[in-house]
């Protein structure tokens, strides 16, 4: 990538599905596996993409974090652009996203400031990326994760 922006990155490309998995640690401390899944799609110019992650707890029943992200489609050679997402466990969120080389930078906060979300994800190869991030809610830590994210075919 030469010039990096968010059109080269395969993450954003029009009906791509990626299979998620790793690890969460609930704000207790306690560290369960997860998984599940990102869709993108293209349509009247926006970007759409909805996120699930199920996490799996022990002795009770598995919880379901989701993100639906709208993101207008940026210009040809952007880096960067700002989105809207619906969120359990935060609600409505807004932020932006950026390319850093070969990384994709999010960060966002809900309009009364409450919950924050951050987010980098590495592309490892045209097929991977490796995502790390925090939910916060008052500013202090209520989850994080680390997952790798493979494009489905």
């Amino acid at each position: 990538m030469d010039s990096p922006c968010l059109f080269d990155h395969p993450f954003f490309s029009a009906d791509s599905h990626w299979q998620a998995e790793g690890w969460y640690v609930e704000q207790g401390g306690a560290v369960v596996t997860c998984g599940g899944g990102a869709a993108v799609r293209h349509q009247d110019g926006l970007w759409l993409i909805d996120t699930e992650l199920r996490l799996l707890l022990i002795n009770q029943p598995d919880m379901v974090l989701s993100l639906s992200y709208a993101m207008e489609e940026p210009q040809e050679g952007e880096p960067d652009c700002f989105w809207s997402a619906d969120s359990v466990p935060a609600g409505s969120l807004n932020g932006r996203i950026s390319v850093v080389g070969d990384a994709l930078v999010s960060v966002g906060f809900s309009d009364d400031g409450t919950h924050g979300l951050t987010e980098t994800m590495i592309l490892t190869d045209d097929d991977t990326y490796e995502s790390r991030g925090l939910i916060t809610k008052e500013g202090d830590v209520i989850g994080r994760w680390a997952v790798t994210l493979t494009a489905v075919s």
